[in-house]
Parts: structure tokens; sequence; C-alpha cells
């Protein structure tokens, strides 16, 4: 039976499809509007966690998405000298349901719209949101830039942290915030690393140094193996896009260099093998007083945009999608009715996790002697109790459909 019911679906990352795809195993309609001319993902790499691949279980796409990326069930934690100062489990499929997977993020993006269109949700491209119409007893209707428009019961903002549904609905919300810190990372093929071939592939590396961080491990593009790498750099004031996009290859691997140059292998061989170095300056977003106005609301980054230290950003825009999705297959009457148990639902948890993305924020910046060698304690002594509460919050929560 066709659905009487259909949600105007803004933007088509990881939530927008997610979301969309929930909707159809509802019984729900839903069409899908980017403001991008391209499907194809941007951005390099990222993780979802145990919980985040729970969501994708769900939806039956757990095994597509293990399968493009790899599996990293531990972080190992060094000093920049390389001495291990501890090793974690990052969640499993025996504890927590599912893997944590390394994933590049444009195979992401392929995967979840190849399996949306397959599904039967329109998606459409390059549609720029510029005005919502929400009248009571008509349509709500969304207008694009190109001058056309779409109808709807409802509208979600699945766009990101520079929403454009959060903007037009909610003119009075704050800004994102910049957090201080530029992300910074790239893809080095494995087979220029003969001392790495051996790696335990489920392993991440994560070091802390005096001045910021540096991550690796390994993952894939296609059937290539790469060791992927980031790096969260200090800097006071936000670089504009122009900035980030225009800075010589020659100089970001210099600076790398001067900050991470004698720290141990293969940091530096990573940064001199690196063809691409991607950067793009971390906001998070403040609490909103609503994530919901009349019949639009908002989920993902749109609501709670979190900061990357706990690899949590892309996994708690996934359980969004399965909890407003059951909300609004559950609910009788009009569906936007459903939107205060979601927030309700929902807030609390994304606040709580966003916080501990805040905390390891911290000890990402630049230290000076006396704590560093702090850190490197609390790291070595008190960070598996720490992380192993922390990721059991984060890992072991799940939404049954």
């Amino acid at each position: 039976m066709k659905s009487t019911r259909h949600a105007l679906i803004i933007g088509a990352g990881i939530a927008g499809p997610v979301i969309a795809m929930f909707l159809h195993k509802a019984g729900i309609s839903s069409a899908i509007y980017e403001a991008r001319t391209s499907a194809e993902g941007v951005g390099s790499f990222l993780q979802i966690a145990p919980n985040g691949m729970n969501v994708l279980k769900a939806i039956g796409l757990d095994t597509k998405i293990s399968s493009a990326g790899t599996v990293a069930s531990h972080i190992r934690f060094r000093n920049s000298h390389g001495k291990s100062l501890c090793r974690v489990t990052n969640g499993s499929l025996e504890a927590h349901g599912a893997p944590a997977v390394l994933i590049i993020r444009p195979a992401l993006h392929r995967i979840l719209m190849t399996e949306a269109v397959e599904r039967g949700i329109p998606v459409s491209l390059g549609k720029r949101l510029v005005r919502i119409v929400d009248l009571p007893g008509q349509p709500v209707v969304a207008h694009f830039e190109d001058g056309s428009s779409a109808e709807g019961d409802i509208i979600i903002g699945a766009d990101g942290i520079w929403s454009a549904v959060r903007r037009l609905v909610m003119p009075e919300a704050p800004n994102p915030i910049y957090t201080g810190l530029i992300g910074v990372g790239g893809l080095a093929p494995l087979h220029d690393f003969p001392g790495m071939m051996l790696v335990n592939e489920p392993e991440m590396t994560m070091t802390w140094g005096p001045r910021g961080f540096f991550g690796y491990g390994v993952g894939r593009v296609d059937q290539e193996k790469f060791m992927l790498w980031w790096s969260n750099q200090p800097q006071d004031a936000p670089p504009t896009r122009e900035e980030l996009k225009s800075a010589p290859q020659e100089d970001l691997r210099r600076d790398l260099i001067a900050t991470h140059g004698d720290w141990h292998t293969p940091i530096r061989q990573l940064i001199e093998q690196t063809d691409e170095v991607l950067r793009i300056a971390i906001y998070e977003m403040p609490s909103l007083s609503t994530w919901h106005r009349g019949r639009a609301v908002l989920i993902g980054d749109a609501a709670h945009a979190m900061a990357t230290s706990a690899g949590q950003g892309a996994s708690q825009a996934l359980e969004d999608t399965i909890a407003l999705a059951k909300l609004l297959r559950d609910e009788p009457g009009p569906m936007q009715n459903a939107f205060p148990a979601f927030e309700e639902q929902r807030r609390p948890r994304a606040e709580k996790v966003s916080a501990i993305s805040r905390r390891n924020s911290e000890r990402k910046k630049t230290l000076g002697p006396f704590a560093e060698r702090v850190r490197d304690f609390f790291v070595a002594h008190i960070l598996p109790v720490v992380a192993r509460r922390s990721w059991n919050t984060m890992y072991a929560y799940k939404v049954d459909w």
C-alpha cells in the first residue's frame, strides 16, 4: 500500500540516506535533497563505532560497510618517543554486538547513496535549500535555489553542522563554535612501509606528544591497503575554507614534519609519503534550545555536531536515524508529534557523548614538559579504566527497531 505520509530529507551525507531507508522500512515515503551537485562523499576517513554499526546492522548494511573498511578492535597509545603507554579494546562483536570500523568517507557515502536509490528512494542533487514555508492546513514546502520546490508532511534537517534547515527555522540559534583544532589527515600506500606489512590490522595507534597528537591505522581504498593517518593541530584562529584549500602541499608537509618529524617511526615517513594532505577546521555545536520547530526537525550534526576526539560524530547521527524513524513509525497522529519524544530521548545521550569528546580534545593541545609527563601517567595508568567506562557508555547503547 502506498504511503500517505511523506518526509522531505535535506542532506545526503550519512544520516540522510540512512533515515530514508529506515522510513522506507516503516512504510513511510521520503525523498532526499542534496545541495552538492555530486553524490560522491568528501573528506578522508572516519570511524564508525560499534553503536553506529549496530544501527547499520538494523538496516542491513553492516556487512557491506565492514567489507569496505577495516575493523579497528584495539587502540594502542604511545608517547612521542614510541613508548607504549597502554592498549585498550575499541569495542567488539562479543561485547557490543558489532566491531568498530575504519572506512574511507567517500566509500561510505557511495554505499549509502547506492543503497538508498536501489531501495526506491528519490535523490535530487544540486538542491540548495533557501526557504521553508510551513502554513497550517497545508503541506510543508521546501524551496530551492534553482526555483524548484517540494511538498511533504515534515522536513528532516540532516544537512550537517552548517545546516540550512536550522538557519531557516531557528534563526536565533547559535553558530557553530571553533574548537581551536585543525583536523589534518592523509593516506600513504601500505607497500611503502615494509615494516608495517605485518602490523596487526585491527590495531590503531594514537600518539600524544608535546605538540599535539598523531594517529594511524591500516585501511583500504577499494581493495588496495593504505596507512591512514590523522593529526589535530592547535590553531587559535579558524582558517577560512579558501585558506584550507589553497595551502601548498609542500608547506603542509613541512609544517607537519616540524611538529611531528622527531616522533617515533613511522610518523615522519607517513607524512613524507602522502600525496595529498587534507585539512578541516573542527567545529562543534553549542547546545540548542530545541531540535525542532513546527514541522521541521534536526538530526545528526545539524542538531549536535561534536568534536572528532571521541570518534562518535557519525555514530551519534546514525543513532538519531533509527530513534526518529521508529518514533515516526509508531506515531498515529501528525508526524511532527513524534519530535518532542525524539529530542527527549536523544538530547541527553548526544550531550553526554559530546562532553566526552570535548574533554578528549583538551588532551591534544600543546603542553609543557610537566603537563606532558602528567598526561603520560594518566594515559598509562588511568586511561584504561576511564576508556573502558566511557566506551561502554558509548558503544553499548542500542535502539531496538
